[in-house]
């Protein structure tokens, strides 16, 4: 398929860019006929290095909060402070939504956060769906910011908030 590429006029730099994917792809076959189900854990780490890291510049890498940059397999950066800003709006954002969670009858809000070198991105997800009752989220607005402000201080990685209504009020749970 690749000296017809090459030969129709179809494009030179074409083949020569793909086949680079080409040749990674039939090296992550092999593996896959070799190891199998056999030795997952050796299958799924070169799955990673290939389709992962095989693309980024270490630079690329070290900006991702990916190993392998100055040779270093463990090397990550360093997680930087978070803007009080960046808190302050997620806060507003998580108490919104019990509020709303409220207002729909909601018994569970997932919060999630996301948290990389340089910042936090949160999301939710609400659910056990019942009847309405009255907007308790803005009582839980001083813990909330103890949680979300607790999750901006830790390490890269992805935390959650698991929030449950009854019907004395919400109550919060971090998870990390």
């Amino acid at each position: 398929m690749l000296d017809h590429m090459a030969t129709s006029g179809a494009g030179l730099r074409l083949v020569e860019g793909g086949m680079a994917n080409i040749i990674r792809g039939t090296a992550i076959q092999e593996a896959m006929v070799a190891a199998g189900g056999v030795i997952p854990a050796i299958t799924t780490t070169m799955l990673r290095v290939f389709l992962d890291l095989g693309d980024h510049t270490p630079e690329e890498r070290a900006a991702l909060g990916r190993p392998g940059d100055a040779g270093d397999a463990s090397a990550t950066p360093a997680a930087q402070p978070v803007p009080q800003g960046q808190i302050d709006t997620t806060v507003d954002i998580f108490v919104g939504t019990l509020s709303s969670a409220d207002r729909q009858g909601y018994r569970r809000v997932v919060f999630t956060i996301q948290r990389t070198a340089t910042e936090i991105s949160p999301g939710f997800e609400m659910s056990t769906e019942q009847s309405p009752m009255s907007e308790q989220g803005e009582s839980m607005r001083s813990i909330m910011a103890i949680m979300v402000g607790q999750a901006a201080r830790q390490p890269i990685g992805q935390y959650r908030i698991i929030a449950t209504r009854s019907s004395s009020g919400w109550s919060l749970q971090f998870e990390s």
